[in-house]
């Protein structure tokens, strides 16, 4: 049974904060009364969640996974005085690591996305700055694309493949200290963490794989596992991927506790 905690009018748009199942979402609304963009309020107890936005006619534009555990990522949005979102702008920073993302998707009032600007940083702590029209999303159909003045490429006489790195790391959300297992399920997996142990919060590399221009999802590849008490149970996520250049690109498994 949702419970509405307050609601108020700010630029014709409507906030609001509504609770079900222990969870708290805050909703801001399009001048039509559909939902714009909905958050999960994140807090002591509520470590997990995602922020979503919609365009007008109730479809969703834009997702992104957000947590106050195992360092952070969070969702900033500016809104047109119509509701509808203008910008989203999403940082995250993995405990421990040196690498962060920091992305803003600028959108028309429509829900067409405008630009994507990446300005996220490697694991190597070089700092990268993309603007990408051309970017992609399951729920996406038509993209709007700034003007990009490209340099004409020399002619080659051979063209080679070029080598993709995809890593994979596991972060422990769990709330405790764990032993883990990793389990190749096909191809090789270059310097394989068989098993091993993950302090609270913290990140570490199980392996990484080279493959000729294919990104495959490490899912394909590996299964992993986290061990407890016997009635302990965990359950796992993946975060959206980290592309760092063009030929490489990262995923992070998140294990919690069910």
């Amino acid at each position: 049974m949702k419970l509405l905690l307050f609601w108020f009018t700010i630029n014709c748009s409507w906030l609001c904060l509504s609770q079900s199942k222990d969870t708290i979402f805050i909703i801001r609304y399009h001048q039509n009364k559909k939902i714009a963009t909905k958050e999960v309020k994140l807090s002591n107890e509520q470590n997990w969640g995602y922020a979503k936005a919609f365009d007008q006619q109730g479809n969703e534009i834009y997702i992104m996974h957000t947590r106050n555990v195992a360092g952070h990522a969070s969702v900033e949005f500016i809104y047109y005085p119509s509701g509808a979102v203008k910008q989203a702008h999403f940082t995250s920073h993995p405990d421990g690591g040196i690498q962060w993302s920091d992305i803003i998707h600028r959108f028309d009032e429509t829900g067409k996305i405008t630009e994507v600007i990446d300005t996220s940083s490697d694991d190597f702590g070089h700092p990268r700055l993309t603007i990408n029209p051309k970017f992609l999303h399951d729920t996406l159909t038509t993209i709007v694309s700034p003007t990009v003045l490209v340099p004409p490429k020399k002619q080659e006489a051979i063209a080679c493949a070029e080598i993709y790195t995809t890593s994979i790391y596991l972060i422990n959300a769990t709330g405790k200290f764990r032993k883990f297992k990793a389990l190749q399920l096909n191809a090789p997996i270059d310097e394989l963490q068989q098993k091993g142990e993950i302090a609270k919060n913290d990140t570490v590399k199980i392996g990484s794989y080279l493959e000729a221009q294919l990104f495959t999802h490490p899912k394909e590849r590996i299964k992993l596992e986290v061990f407890g008490k016997n009635k302990d149970g965990f359950q796992f996520f993946w975060e959206e991927p980290k592309q760092e250049g063009k030929s490489k690109r990262s995923y992070y498994l998140v294990a919690v506790k069910r």
